[in-house]
C-alpha cells in the first residue's frame, strides 16, 4: 500500500489560493481606479455645465465653457455659450435702460423742482404781500412763465412718447415745399426775436418720404435751437441739396458749441446753456426728439459746431426709403 503526505501540497495549494486573491484584489482596485478615471473624465463636461449654470443662476453672465471635440456634449456646450452671449447681451441691455430710465426720472425731478419752487415763492409774495399793482401783474407773469416751462417739459416728453411707441405714416412731399411750410410755421416765433430764416434749395424738384408732422416738428426744433443760440438780427439758414440723397442743414450765427459738449447734446435734459435755456423756456428735450424722429426715418442726425463759429445741424436721409427719382436729379459734390 502507497502512502503520501499531502500536507505540502494543501499549503502550496492554500498559498497559491491568498495569492490568486491578492492579485485579484489588486487587479480589481487598479480597474475601479481606471474605471473611475474614465467615470469622471466622461462626466466632467456635465459638472462643468452644472458649474456654469449656477454661476449664470448666480447673476455672472461672462463664463464660457471650454469644451473640445466634436460630439453632443460639445454641441451642447456651444448651445450653452450662445444662451450665455444672448443672456449676457439682454441683461446689459435691461440694465441700460433701468440706468437711463432712473437717470430720466433723476433729470425729470431736477427739472420740476426749479418752476414749481418759482411758482410757490410768488404765490405766498402774493399772498402776504401788500404791494403795488405792478409788482403783483410782474409776479404773476413769472408764475406763466414757468408754468409754461412744465407744459412745455410736458409736450416734449409725450412727443418723445409718441415717437418712441407709433409706426409712422410715409408720404411723398416735394422738399421745398416741406421747408416753405416749416418757414411759415416759425415765421412768429423769430420775428419776435428779430432773426431771419433763410433758405436755400438746391435739391431741384426732389421730393422726400417722410411723415410731415414730424419731419415738420424735427426742423421747426432745430430752429428753435438755433434760434436760442443767436443773437438778434442775424440769420438763420436751412439748405437742401442731394449727395446724393436728401440732406437738410440748419445753420445758425450764435455762440456755438465746445468741442467736449458735442456729445452729450442728445442726451435728454441737457443744455449747453443753462440759464438761457432756462429763461428761454427750454428743457432740454429738442434734439432727443429730433433724434428719435430721425431714427424713425432712417435718417442720421449730427451736430457740427465750433465755439464762437455758431452750429450747423445736418440731417441726413441715406436709406433706400426715398424716392428713386431723387438719384437723377444731378447732385451737389
Amino acid at each position: 500500500m502507497y502512502v503520501r503526505d499531502l500536507t505540502e501540497l494543501y499549503q502550496n495549494n492554500n498559498q497559491l489560493t491568498r495569492y490568486l486573491i491578492i492579485i485579484s484584489f489588486i487587479i480589481e482596485m487598479i480597474l475601479s481606479a481606471i474605471l473611475l478615471l474614465f467615470l469622471r473624465k466622461l462626466t466632467k463636461p456635465i459638472h462643468i455645465l452644472q458649474h456654469a449654470t449656477r454661476t449664470i443662476a448666480s447673476g455672472v453672465y461672462k463664463d464660457r465653457i471650454q469644451l473640445k471635440g466634436h460630439d453632443e456634449l460639445s454641441d451642447l456646450a456651444y448651445s450653452f455659450n450662445q444662451m450665455a452671449v444672448s443672456i449676457e447681451d439682454q441683461m446689459e441691455e435691461l440694465a441700460q435702460n433701468a440706468r437711463d430710465k432712473q437717470r430720466l426720472i433723476d433729470n425729470l425731478a431736477h427739472e420740476l423742482r426749479t418752476p414749481l419752487t418759482a411758482i410757490r415763492g410768488y404765490a405766498e409774495y402774493l399772498q402776504g404781500a401788500s404791494t403795488h399793482e405792478r409788482n403783483r401783474i410782474k409776479a404773476t407773469q413769472h408764475m406763466i412763465q414757468e408754468i409754461d416751462r412744465i407744459k412745455n417739459l410736458a409736450f416734449k416728453l409725450l412727443d418723445l412718447s409718441l415717437t418712441r411707441n407709433s409706426s409712422i405714416e410715409l408720404q411723398d412731399i416735394e422738399l421745398m415745399t416741406l421747408l416753405l411750410q416749416v418757414e411759415a410755421v416759425a415765421a412768429a416765433s423769430l420775428k419776435g426775436r428779430i432773426i431771419r430764416l433763410v433758405i436755400h434749395n438746391d435739391s431741384g424738384q426732389a421730393k422726400l418720404r417722410c411723415d410731415v408732422s414730424l419731419i415738420q416738428s424735427l426742423l421747426l426744433n432745430l430752429i428753435d435751437n438755433a434760434a436760442k443760440a443767436s443773437p438778434m438780427g442775424t440769420e438763420i439758414v436751412i439748405k437742401a441739396y442731394l449727395n446724393p440723397m436728401i440732406i437738410i442743414e440748419v445753420q445758425d450765427q450764435g455762440i456755438g458749441i465746445e468741442e467736449g459738449q458735442l456729445k452729450f447734446v442728445f442726451e435728454p435734459f441737457y443744455r449747453i446753456d443753462t440759464a438761457r435755456s432756462s429763461t428761454l423756456g427750454g428743457a432740454g428735450l429738442g434734439l432727443t426728439l429730433c433724434r428719435e424722429i430721425a431714427n424713425l426715418h432712417g435718417a442720421n442726425l449730427e451736430i457740427l459746431s465750433e465755439l464762437g463759429q455758431g452750429t450747423t445741424a445736418r440731417l441726413s436721409f441715406t436709406t433706400p426709403l426715398q424716392p428713386i427719382e431723387n438719384l437723377e436729379i444731378p447732385h451737389r459734390v
